[in-house]
C-alpha cells in the first residue's frame, strides 16, 4: 500500500468517524464493510471459533456505535479496531475460561511434528500454509500476533504497536523475532 493511499484511507475514516459522531447510521454501515472481514479473520485466529469470532465482532462495532458521542475522529481507527478485537478476545478468553495454554502448546507441538516430518524439504516447507501455521502456533503469543498482523494483515509496525499497547521500536523486534524464530523452526524439520 502506498503512502498516499494510506493517507486517503486514513483521511477517509476520519470523515467517517465525523459523521459517525454526528449520528448518521449510514457511517457505520460503511466502517463495518470496511473492516469486518480483516477483523473477523483476526478475531477467528485468537479465538479459533467462526461464532465467537463474529460475537466479538459484532460486539466492537455495537461498543464504537455507543462511544461514537466521545470518540476522538483523529484517532487511528484501523489499529482501535484490531486493539478492541484483541481485548474484546482476551476477555472473553478470561471469562470463559476457553483457553487452556498447556493443552494448546501440547496439541501445537503434536501437529508441528506431524506436518514436519511429512514434507519432503525446506523449500516446500516455506511454501505449506500448513507448515507456516504450525510453525506460528509454536511461537510466544505476543510474537505469534505481531508476525500475524504483519503479514496476514499488512499492518505497519506503528499500528501492530497500536494494537498491542507497545512501541514501534518494540513491535518492530517483535516481528524481527518472530520472523527469525519461524525460520528456525521450519528449517530444524
Amino acid at each position: 500500500m502506498t503512502a498516499v493511499t494510506k493517507e486517503w484511507d486514513e483521511a477517509d475514516d476520519v470523515a467517517l468517524l465525523r459523521r459517525l459522531r454526528a449520528d448518521e447510521s449510514g457511517a457505520i454501515t460503511t466502517l463495518m464493510r470496511r473492516y469486518t472481514e480483516s477483523l473477523l479473520r483476526f478475531a477467528l485466529y485468537l479465538v479459533g471459533s467462526r461464532d465467537a469470532a463474529e460475537d466479538i465482532v459484532q460486539h466492537v462495532f455495537v461498543q464504537l456505535w455507543e462511544r461514537r458521542a466521545i470518540i476522538d475522529p483523529e484517532c487511528h481507527l484501523k489499529p482501535y479496531l484490531f486493539r478492541s478485537v484483541r481485548n474484546r478476545a482476551l476477555d472473553e478468553q478470561d471469562a470463559l475460561g476457553v483457553r487452556n495454554r498447556y493443552r494448546d502448546h501440547i496439541q501445537a507441538d503434536a501437529a508441528a511434528g506431524a506436518v514436519l516430518s511429512l514434507v519432503p524439504n525446506p523449500e516446500e516447507a516455506i511454501l505449506t500454509e500448513t507448515m507456516v501455521q504450525a510453525a506460528l502456533d509454536r511461537l510466544p503469543e505476543r510474537r505469534r500476533i505481531a508476525v500475524r498482523l504483519r503479514l496476514m494483515e499488512s499492518m505497519t509496525h506503528a499500528e501492530i504497536a497500536n494494537v498491542l499497547g507497545i512501541t514501534p521500536v518494540a513491535a518492530q523486534s517483535l516481528v524481527t523475532r518472530g520472523i527469525a524464530d519461524l525460520k528456525k523452526i521450519i528449517w530444524r524439520a
